[in-house]
């Protein structure tokens, strides 16, 4: 499975990061794999605010049909 980041955003915040906590070294694993948390879990708070596409309706022809059918 692939993922839904790509590297060079993981990069990037890895970097942020790595800034963000006064350039600490030794931690790179760390940084990187803080990065990777917080992108997945934006993606995933992305894709919950997504609108769900609506459900199809069935045409007035269908319904009495099956109607009908129960009759």
């Amino acid at each position: 499975m692939q993922p839904s980041y790509d590297t060079h955003r993981v990069r990037q915040r890895a970097y942020e990061i790595w800034l963000a906590e006064g350039m600490t070294s030794g931690r790179d694993l760390e940084h990187w794999c803080a990065a990777e948390r917080e992108l997945v879990a934006a993606d995933e708070m992305i894709a919950l605010a997504r609108p769900k596409p609506k459900a199809r309706k069935t045409s007035r022809k269908t319904s009495i049909r099956s109607e009908a059918a129960h009759v």
